[in-house]
């Protein structure tokens, strides 16, 4: 015979369990990933104004506009914008990729010259890796060009191609795989 007490403890215990199943069963929100990057450009002031119009457009990027401007270091016939943080929402709707193939098609003053390129900035331990064996770890990354990846003194610059492919995971795990020590908070992007 069940008593009433023990009927209620039984149905609590039942709501419990069921409702974490519920929740168990519930997607977990994305993370949203912050990359640190630079963009290559051609170097006239409007320039900077399309590209802050070009990541405003995009989905699920947030990043502050007046971070936007020139550095005093320039390659290839172009000046590199300062380092700047975006905020991508969910990787699953907007990849790093599909923002470098963006900003390449940006009709900026000097593209047929320097076409805008995307630079993943991650800050490493210099110790851990020389320009060879970095870009050999990326070498088979989809949509990043090694060639014009390099180790500098504080940092690993990732070229993103233009072809929509590169994914910011995968040129992580590749920089894991190749034990280089990784300082950024997005190198810690696991599966």
């Amino acid at each position: 015979m069940v008593t009433r007490g023990v009927r209620i403890i039984l149905s609590v215990v039942g709501l419990i369990i069921a409702t974490q199943a519920a929740v168990a069963d519930e997607p977990k929100a994305a993370k949203p990933a912050k990359p640190t990057i630079a963009v290559l450009v051609g170097g006239a002031k409007e320039d900077l104004g399309i590209l802050r119009e070009i990541l405003e457009k995009l989905p699920g990027v947030k990043f502050m506009a007046d971070e936007i401007k020139y550095a005093d270091f320039g390659r290839d016939g172009g000046t590199f914008t300062s380092f700047f943080a975006i905020e991508i929402a969910d990787l699953a709707k907007t990849e790093i990729g599909a923002i470098a193939k963006s900003l390449a098609a940006a009709n900026t003053s000097k593209k047929d010259r320097c076409p805008p390129a995307l630079f993943v900035i991650l800050r490493y331990k210099p110790d851990s890796t020389n320009n060879e064996k970095f870009r050999e770890a990326i070498s088979k990354v989809k949509g990043v060009r090694a060639e014009k990846s390099w180790a500098g003194d504080a940092n690993l610059w990732v070229s993103v191609d233009s072809s929509g492919d590169g994914k910011l995971t995968e040129i992580v795990k590749a920089i894991h795989a190749a034990l280089i020590k990784i300082k950024d908070p997005i190198a810690d992007i696991k599966d």
